[in-house]
């Protein structure tokens, strides 16, 4: 019956439909309906299109009672959101706590900020202030299924993109927003803190097209048909993979001080990991695919290069 006076509080359902929801049936329902208004839950049944059941207006439940291990816990989620106003969900979560701790015994919270004085989470980042707007311009994206035209700072350039954003990620203390690449035709995974602009469009000419090459064309990241990555690592490259994101069970103790990394990923992935296997330096050496191992020794050669003719032009002067 809990969970039905839950449901109600947000607006009225049909006996049918807390049917299907709860699995019993009507007749059960109804029961139950009429017990609540036993033991004086105040339902109001209204008759007509967008009728059914609901609670009278202005009543709700009690505010629950936490244990403080329970508000502890409950207060640290928040935190990990970010309670700070410049952060997403700032305001929200300011918002919410303070209304907890108001519900809250003294006792309880005494305890719980004692938990808390020991324990703490680190909310993912957007990045300069603008990250925030950003973050809420995609949400309305997500929201409405909007396209948007996106300025972003790559590895490689900065670009224009028309993207169809699908969901906000917070990973490894950032946020990332996954979104439908126009130009790519696939689904993409961009930082929050790269973006300097983004306006809402339009779907553009070929979006039908390109949502289609995406729900069809990406196989899973670590499809068998990708490459298998095999990586060396020593004590310090591993705690240097670390930043890689990649599960645990990924990384083979094979010495006292030596891991193996293994897993797969898409072709077009091996140059990012190119790029940061090359930053670990003699810490990692990558044992296959021989393309990722070409992509490595052709950016050690170019960083060559560079220095040969920096320490070349330097001489002469």
């Amino acid at each position: 019956m809990t969970g039905i006076t839950l449901v109600l509080g947000g607006g009225p359902e049909t006996a049918a439909a807390l049917a299907k929801r709860f699995e019993v049936s009507r007749r059960t329902i109804l029961r139950d309906i009429d017990a609540l208004g036993q033991i004086g839950v105040p339902i109001v049944a209204t008759h007509g299109p967008g009728g059914g059941y609901s609670l009278a207006e202005g009543y709700g439940l009690p505010a629950p009672r936490l244990t403080p291990a329970e508000a502890a816990v409950t207060f640290l989620a928040f935190q990990a959101l970010g309670p700070d106003t410049r952060d997403p969900f700032g305001q929200e979560c300011r918002s919410v706590i303070e209304k907890l701790r108001a519900a809250m015994s003294p006792g309880t919270l005494a305890l719980a900020d004692h938990e808390l004085a020991s324990v703490s989470l680190a909310a993912p980042t957007t990045g300069d202030a603008p990250g925030t707007e950003h973050f809420n311009d995609l949400r309305k994206a997500i929201r409405e299924r909007l396209w948007v035209r996106a300025t972003y700072a790559s590895a490689r350039r900065v670009a224009t993109h028309l993207l169809l954003p699908r969901r906000l990620v917070g990973a490894e203390g950032r946020w990332y927003c996954h979104a439908v690449s126009m130009a790519a035709g696939e689904e993409r995974r961009y930082r929050l803190d790269r973006f300097s602009a983004v306006v809402t469009i339009p779907p553009p000419d070929g979006a039908a097209e390109a949502l289609l090459r995406a729900a069809r064309g990406r196989l899973a990241y670590d499809h068998p048909g990708h490459p298998e990555v095999v990586i060396h690592l020593s004590y310090r490259g591993r705690r240097q993979a670390e930043g890689l994101g990649l599960d645990e069970s990924a990384y083979e103790r094979v010495a006292p001080h030596a891991w193996r990394l293994r897993f797969r990923c898409p072709p077009d992935e091996l140059p990012y990991y190119a790029r940061e296997i090359l930053a670990m330096g003699t810490d990692a050496l990558v044992l296959a695919p021989d393309d990722l191992r070409d992509l490595v020794v052709a950016r050690a050669e170019a960083t060559l290069r560079l220095y040969a003719v920096s320490t070349g032009e330097a001489e002469k002067r």
